[in-house]
């Protein structure tokens, strides 16, 4: 379906990214469970304990590195300033953005999920802005 919003988690790309964040710490989709990002329950303590394997994950994906970024803010996990910069340079690589601009409604969008990242303090939980496909609907359809 591609995307259907500028925010960072508004596609099928970041969406299937964090199923693979979940494969990697075997949690098991499950939308009823609360409390949930998108169906995962991430923890804070397993964000933590597998934070290796999390940024192993990533590899040298710009969509990876920012859906770290919301699992990490939302579990209100901590992080080093290698792992934040990389965040942040990883927005800053965003092939759609650099595509259509930083002028455009996505480039809004990855400025203030930039400033999320850089004061962000952990042991916060931080919900970065999402739009769901059916928001996106309504919006265009204008309901």
């Amino acid at each position: 379906m591609g995307w259907w919003s500028c925010t960072v988690m508004g596609g099928d790309e970041p969406l299937d990214d964090l199923g693979v964040y979940g494969d990697v710490l075997g949690i098991k989709f499950d939308i009823d469970k609360e409390p949930n990002l998108h169906g995962y329950t991430f923890t804070r303590k397993m964000v933590e304990a597998s934070i290796d394997k999390l940024v192993d994950a990533a590899g040298n994906d710009a969509v990876m590195w920012q859906v770290l970024g919301v699992i990490l803010m939302w579990a209100g996990a901590g992080f080093s300033d290698e792992i934040r910069r990389e965040i942040i340079n990883a927005a800053h690589a965003d092939p759609w953005v650099n595509e259509v601009g930083w002028q455009s409604e996505r480039g809004g969008h990855l400025e203030a999920f930039i400033k999320t990242v850089e004061e962000y303090k952990p042991g916060v939980c931080v919900e970065v802005q999402y739009e769901s496909l059916w928001d996106g609907l309504a919006a265009k359809l204008g309901g």
